[in-house]
């Protein structure tokens, strides 16, 4: 694996969508916890910034 950090920017106000992105179900799995395991295919150090899920 290719030594690189991976940032994870989950912040906003989700104002158009009206609820938090992060937190809705796609495929069965919170957007949040989809993006990390894409991330973590890529990386061991990942940083998430933005609001507490």
């Amino acid at each position: 694996m290719i030594p690189i950090s991976c940032v994870l920017l989950a912040g906003g106000k989700s104002s158009r969508l009206g609820r938090d992105k992060q937190k809705e179900i796609v495929g069965g799995m919170r957007v949040v916890d989809r993006e990390i395991s894409v991330l973590t295919q890529l990386s061991d150090d990942i940083v998430m910034v933005g609001d507490t899920l």
